[in-house]
Protein backbone atom coordinates (compact mmCIF):
# COMPACT_ATOMS: atom_id res chain seq x y z
CA UNK A 1 0.00 0.00 0.00
CA UNK A 2 1.49 3.09 -1.01
CA UNK A 3 1.52 6.23 1.12
CA UNK A 4 -0.43 8.21 -1.43
CA UNK A 5 -3.43 5.37 -0.60
CA UNK A 6 -2.97 6.11 2.93
CA UNK A 7 -3.94 9.37 2.82
CA UNK A 8 -6.54 8.96 0.38
CA UNK A 9 -9.07 8.50 3.46
CA UNK A 10 -12.92 9.97 3.84
CA UNK A 11 -14.88 9.64 6.77
CA UNK A 12 -18.18 11.19 7.90
CA UNK A 13 -20.06 11.07 10.84
CA UNK A 14 -24.03 10.81 11.73
CA UNK A 15 -23.94 11.35 15.60
CA UNK A 16 -26.62 13.38 16.60
CA UNK A 17 -27.06 16.30 14.47
CA UNK A 18 -23.55 17.08 13.77
CA UNK A 19 -22.26 15.60 10.47
CA UNK A 20 -18.59 15.96 9.09
CA UNK A 21 -17.04 15.24 5.82
CA UNK A 22 -13.17 15.87 5.90
CA UNK A 23 -10.89 15.45 2.31
CA UNK A 24 -7.63 13.22 2.44
CA UNK A 25 -5.51 16.29 4.43
CA UNK A 26 -7.96 16.06 7.47
CA UNK A 27 -7.88 12.33 9.64
CA UNK A 28 -4.24 12.50 10.41
CA UNK A 29 -4.31 15.97 11.37
CA UNK A 30 -7.65 15.53 13.68
CA UNK A 31 -6.05 12.53 15.26
CA UNK A 32 -2.54 14.34 15.97
CA UNK A 33 -4.40 17.58 17.24
CA UNK A 34 -7.46 16.01 19.01
CA UNK A 35 -5.85 12.58 20.09
CA UNK A 36 -9.11 10.87 17.71
CA UNK A 37 -12.06 12.49 16.21
CA UNK A 38 -13.81 14.61 17.95
CA UNK A 39 -17.30 13.22 16.32
CA UNK A 40 -16.13 10.31 18.24
CA UNK A 41 -18.04 10.54 21.81
CA UNK A 42 -18.72 7.41 23.93
CA UNK A 43 -19.20 6.88 27.02
CA UNK A 44 -17.88 3.25 28.26
CA UNK A 45 -20.58 2.11 29.45
CA UNK A 46 -22.03 1.95 25.52
CA UNK A 47 -22.21 -1.50 23.71
CA UNK A 48 -19.97 -0.86 20.31
CA UNK A 49 -20.21 -2.91 17.09
CA UNK A 50 -17.50 -1.82 14.08
CA UNK A 51 -17.87 -3.77 10.76
CA UNK A 52 -14.89 -3.80 8.12
CA UNK A 53 -15.97 -4.78 4.73
CA UNK A 54 -15.04 -4.15 1.39
CA UNK A 55 -17.07 -2.31 -0.47
CA UNK A 56 -19.65 0.31 -0.53
CA UNK A 57 -22.98 -1.87 0.01
CA UNK A 58 -21.17 -4.47 1.69
CA UNK A 59 -22.41 -3.87 4.66
CA UNK A 60 -26.24 -3.14 3.28
CA UNK A 61 -25.93 -6.88 1.60
CA UNK A 62 -24.84 -8.78 4.20
CA UNK A 63 -25.93 -7.60 7.89
CA UNK A 64 -27.88 -4.40 6.83
CA UNK A 65 -30.92 -6.20 9.35
CA UNK A 66 -28.56 -6.82 11.91
CA UNK A 67 -26.57 -3.61 11.91
CA UNK A 68 -30.28 -1.42 12.23
CA UNK A 69 -31.71 -3.75 14.67
CA UNK A 70 -28.20 -3.55 17.13
CA UNK A 71 -28.38 0.49 16.43
CA UNK A 72 -32.14 0.88 17.02
CA UNK A 73 -31.23 -0.54 20.45
CA UNK A 74 -29.02 2.08 21.22
CA UNK A 75 -25.70 0.01 20.30
CA UNK A 76 -23.01 2.40 18.43
CA UNK A 77 -22.08 1.67 14.66
CA UNK A 78 -18.83 2.21 13.15
CA UNK A 79 -18.18 0.87 9.55
CA UNK A 80 -14.50 1.08 7.33
CA UNK A 81 -14.60 -0.02 3.58
CA UNK A 82 -11.52 -0.75 2.17
CA UNK A 83 -12.46 1.01 -1.33
CA UNK A 84 -15.31 3.21 -2.66
CA UNK A 85 -15.61 1.16 -5.13
CA UNK A 86 -15.34 3.14 -8.52
CA UNK A 87 -14.79 0.04 -10.71
CA UNK A 88 -18.12 -1.45 -9.42
CA UNK A 89 -19.98 -0.41 -12.88
CA UNK A 90 -21.57 -2.17 -15.92
CA UNK A 91 -20.73 -2.40 -19.40
CA UNK A 92 -23.72 -0.63 -20.50
CA UNK A 93 -23.60 2.01 -17.68
CA UNK A 94 -23.00 5.61 -19.37
CA UNK A 95 -20.02 7.60 -19.15
CA UNK A 96 -21.78 10.21 -17.01
CA UNK A 97 -21.83 7.27 -14.23
CA UNK A 98 -18.83 4.92 -14.43
CA UNK A 99 -16.67 8.58 -14.80
CA UNK A 100 -17.93 9.58 -10.98
CA UNK A 101 -18.81 6.03 -9.95
CA UNK A 102 -16.41 6.41 -6.83
CA UNK A 103 -18.05 10.10 -5.92
CA UNK A 104 -21.43 8.52 -6.14
CA UNK A 105 -21.34 5.37 -4.26
CA UNK A 106 -19.42 7.45 -1.82
CA UNK A 107 -22.78 9.51 -1.56
CA UNK A 108 -24.42 6.10 -1.87
CA UNK A 109 -22.99 4.81 1.73
CA UNK A 110 -24.26 8.00 3.46
CA UNK A 111 -27.39 7.29 2.34
CA UNK A 112 -27.25 3.66 3.51
CA UNK A 113 -25.47 4.43 6.77
CA UNK A 114 -28.35 7.07 8.10
CA UNK A 115 -30.92 4.62 6.82
CA UNK A 116 -28.84 1.55 8.75
CA UNK A 117 -28.31 3.87 11.67
CA UNK A 118 -24.50 3.66 11.08
CA UNK A 119 -23.19 6.52 13.37
CA UNK A 120 -19.98 7.14 11.68
CA UNK A 121 -18.21 5.41 8.64
CA UNK A 122 -14.75 5.63 7.10
CA UNK A 123 -13.27 4.55 3.22
CA UNK A 124 -9.83 3.76 3.08
CA UNK A 125 -7.45 4.25 0.04
CA UNK A 126 -7.25 1.00 -2.05
CA UNK A 127 -8.10 0.81 -5.56
CA UNK A 128 -11.46 -1.29 -6.54
CA UNK A 129 -10.41 -5.05 -7.09
CA UNK A 130 -6.65 -4.45 -5.81
CA UNK A 131 -7.46 -4.50 -2.11
CA UNK A 132 -4.95 -7.31 -2.18
CA UNK A 133 -2.68 -4.82 -3.32
CA UNK A 134 -3.06 -2.63 0.08
CA UNK A 135 -2.44 -5.41 2.48
CA UNK A 136 0.49 -4.28 4.49
CA UNK A 137 2.03 -2.84 7.94
CA UNK A 138 0.81 0.27 6.86
CA UNK A 139 -2.90 -0.90 5.89
CA UNK A 140 -3.22 -3.12 9.07
CA UNK A 141 -2.22 0.53 11.14
CA UNK A 142 -4.86 2.42 9.65
CA UNK A 143 -7.12 -0.69 10.30
CA UNK A 144 -5.65 -0.55 14.31
CA UNK A 145 -6.68 2.82 13.90
CA UNK A 146 -10.11 2.76 13.42
CA UNK A 147 -10.65 -0.18 16.22
CA UNK A 148 -8.82 2.23 18.74
CA UNK A 149 -10.76 5.24 17.50
CA UNK A 150 -14.27 3.20 17.72
CA UNK A 151 -13.45 0.49 20.61
CA UNK A 152 -15.53 -1.78 19.57
CA UNK A 153 -16.41 -5.26 21.92
CA UNK A 154 -17.43 -6.84 18.57
CA UNK A 155 -16.06 -6.88 15.28
CA UNK A 156 -17.62 -8.11 11.97
CA UNK A 157 -15.97 -8.41 8.76
CA UNK A 158 -16.49 -10.80 5.21
CA UNK A 159 -15.69 -14.57 5.40
CA UNK A 160 -12.58 -15.19 3.55
CA UNK A 161 -13.88 -18.85 2.90
CA UNK A 162 -16.87 -17.89 0.93
CA UNK A 163 -14.67 -15.46 -0.73
CA UNK A 164 -13.20 -16.04 -4.15
CA UNK A 165 -9.24 -15.93 -3.66
CA UNK A 166 -7.33 -12.60 -3.69
CA UNK A 167 -10.48 -11.17 -4.06
CA UNK A 168 -11.22 -7.68 -2.42
CA UNK A 169 -13.29 -9.29 0.62
CA UNK A 170 -10.66 -12.16 1.25
CA UNK A 171 -8.36 -9.15 1.49
CA UNK A 172 -10.56 -7.67 3.89
CA UNK A 173 -11.18 -9.99 5.95
CA UNK A 174 -7.69 -10.90 6.27
CA UNK A 175 -6.72 -7.80 7.07
CA UNK A 176 -9.14 -7.29 9.60
CA UNK A 177 -8.50 -10.26 11.02
CA UNK A 178 -5.16 -9.72 11.98
CA UNK A 179 -6.06 -5.81 12.87
CA UNK A 180 -8.43 -7.39 15.44
CA UNK A 181 -5.41 -9.58 17.61
CA UNK A 182 -3.08 -6.35 16.96
CA UNK A 183 -5.37 -3.64 18.37
CA UNK A 184 -4.16 -4.55 21.91
CA UNK A 185 -0.72 -5.09 20.97
CA UNK A 186 1.44 -1.80 22.06
CA UNK A 187 4.34 -3.41 19.93
CA UNK A 188 4.63 -1.88 16.30
CA UNK A 189 1.97 0.80 17.02
CA UNK A 190 3.94 2.75 19.51
CA UNK A 191 2.69 6.14 16.22
CA UNK A 192 -0.89 5.48 17.11
CA UNK A 193 -0.46 6.03 21.06
CA UNK A 194 1.40 9.29 20.37
CA UNK A 195 -1.84 10.32 18.48
CA UNK A 196 -4.09 9.73 21.74
CA UNK A 197 -5.12 6.23 20.45
CA UNK A 198 -4.08 3.65 23.29
CA UNK A 199 -4.47 -0.75 22.62
CA UNK A 200 -8.05 -1.85 22.53
CA UNK A 201 -8.46 -5.58 22.64
CA UNK A 202 -12.12 -5.89 20.97
CA UNK A 203 -13.82 -9.24 22.63
CA UNK A 204 -15.28 -10.86 19.75
CA UNK A 205 -14.70 -11.43 15.92
CA UNK A 206 -17.36 -12.84 13.59
CA UNK A 207 -17.57 -13.78 9.88
CA UNK A 208 -20.70 -12.63 8.21
CA UNK A 209 -22.26 -15.57 6.81
CA UNK A 210 -23.08 -14.58 2.73
CA UNK A 211 -26.97 -14.05 2.63
CA UNK A 212 -27.26 -16.99 -0.14
CA UNK A 213 -25.67 -19.54 2.47
CA UNK A 214 -27.66 -18.43 5.37
CA UNK A 215 -30.53 -21.11 5.50
CA UNK A 216 -27.72 -24.19 4.82
CA UNK A 217 -25.39 -22.66 7.51
CA UNK A 218 -28.35 -21.91 10.02
CA UNK A 219 -28.30 -25.41 9.98
CA UNK A 220 -25.16 -26.65 10.14
CA UNK A 221 -24.46 -28.29 13.63
CA UNK A 222 -20.51 -28.70 12.81
CA UNK A 223 -20.05 -24.37 12.49
CA UNK A 224 -19.55 -22.30 15.39
CA UNK A 225 -22.54 -20.06 14.23
CA UNK A 226 -24.77 -17.11 15.80
CA UNK A 227 -28.01 -16.96 13.43
CA UNK A 228 -30.14 -14.02 14.31
CA UNK A 229 -33.97 -13.81 13.19
CA UNK A 230 -33.64 -10.16 12.08
CA UNK A 231 -37.31 -9.73 9.83
CA UNK A 232 -38.35 -6.90 11.73
CA UNK A 233 -35.64 -4.68 9.72
CA UNK A 234 -36.06 -6.60 6.79
CA UNK A 235 -37.68 -3.12 5.74
CA UNK A 236 -34.81 -0.62 6.67
CA UNK A 237 -32.47 -3.37 4.77
CA UNK A 238 -34.02 -2.95 1.59
CA UNK A 239 -34.42 0.60 1.83
CA UNK A 240 -30.55 0.72 2.38
CA UNK A 241 -30.12 -1.33 -0.25
CA UNK A 242 -32.18 0.83 -3.17
CA UNK A 243 -29.38 3.83 -1.63
CA UNK A 244 -26.89 1.90 -3.35
CA UNK A 245 -28.67 2.81 -6.58
CA UNK A 246 -25.84 1.86 -9.16
CA UNK A 247 -25.10 -1.69 -7.53
CA UNK A 248 -28.57 -2.81 -8.07
CA UNK A 249 -28.29 -5.73 -10.47
CA UNK A 250 -26.25 -6.96 -7.31
CA UNK A 251 -28.57 -6.71 -4.92
CA UNK A 252 -32.08 -7.14 -6.66
CA UNK A 253 -31.81 -10.66 -6.06
CA UNK A 254 -31.69 -10.06 -2.22
CA UNK A 255 -34.75 -7.70 -2.38
CA UNK A 256 -36.67 -10.24 -4.32
CA UNK A 257 -36.31 -12.96 -2.17
CA UNK A 258 -36.89 -10.41 0.72
CA UNK A 259 -40.52 -10.05 -0.27
CA UNK A 260 -41.40 -13.79 0.50
CA UNK A 261 -38.31 -14.82 2.54
CA UNK A 262 -39.91 -15.10 6.40
CA UNK A 263 -38.22 -15.60 8.83
CA UNK A 264 -35.14 -13.51 7.58
CA UNK A 265 -32.25 -14.55 9.13
CA UNK A 266 -28.57 -13.21 9.45
CA UNK A 267 -26.06 -15.75 10.45
CA UNK A 268 -22.60 -14.94 12.07
CA UNK A 269 -19.39 -17.55 12.25
CA UNK A 270 -17.72 -16.85 15.52
CA UNK A 271 -14.22 -16.76 14.93
CA UNK A 272 -12.39 -15.59 18.30
CA UNK A 273 -14.40 -14.76 21.78
CA UNK A 274 -12.44 -13.52 24.92
CA UNK A 275 -15.62 -13.65 27.30
CA UNK A 276 -17.99 -16.46 27.98
CA UNK A 277 -21.35 -16.84 26.61
CA UNK A 278 -24.09 -19.33 27.90
CA UNK A 279 -26.18 -20.13 25.24
CA UNK A 280 -25.67 -22.48 22.27
CA UNK A 281 -26.36 -21.04 19.22
CA UNK A 282 -25.40 -17.69 20.88
CA UNK A 283 -28.43 -15.68 21.12
CA UNK A 284 -26.51 -12.50 20.46
CA UNK A 285 -23.16 -11.45 19.23
CA UNK A 286 -23.24 -9.05 21.99
CA UNK A 287 -23.85 -12.49 24.08
CA UNK A 288 -21.34 -12.20 27.50
CA UNK A 289 -20.54 -9.09 27.01
CA UNK A 290 -21.87 -6.60 29.48
CA UNK A 291 -22.17 -2.60 29.09
CA UNK A 292 -19.54 -1.75 31.47
CA UNK A 293 -17.17 -4.39 29.65
CA UNK A 294 -13.28 -4.01 29.01
CA UNK A 295 -11.08 -5.86 27.86
CA UNK A 296 -7.34 -5.89 29.23
CA UNK A 297 -4.88 -4.99 26.92
CA UNK A 298 -2.33 -7.35 25.40
CA UNK A 299 1.40 -7.11 26.09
Amino acid sequence: MTARALETMLFNTHAGDRDMDMDASGPHDSYRKLGMPPWITYSDNRLRLLAIFAHPDDESCGPGATLAMYARQGVDIGLVCGTKGERGYWPDDPPRITSRLGEIRIQELDCAARVLGIRRWAILGCRDGAVADCDSPAFERELVRWIRANRPQVMITCSPEKSEPRSDHSAIAAAATRAYWSAGRRVGFQQLENEGLPPWTPSKLYYAVPWSETPAYATDAGAPLTWLDVTPYLSLKTQALRCHATQKRCWSQIDALARTQRPWIESFQLIDSRVPCQGSPEPSLFCGIEPEHVTEEVA
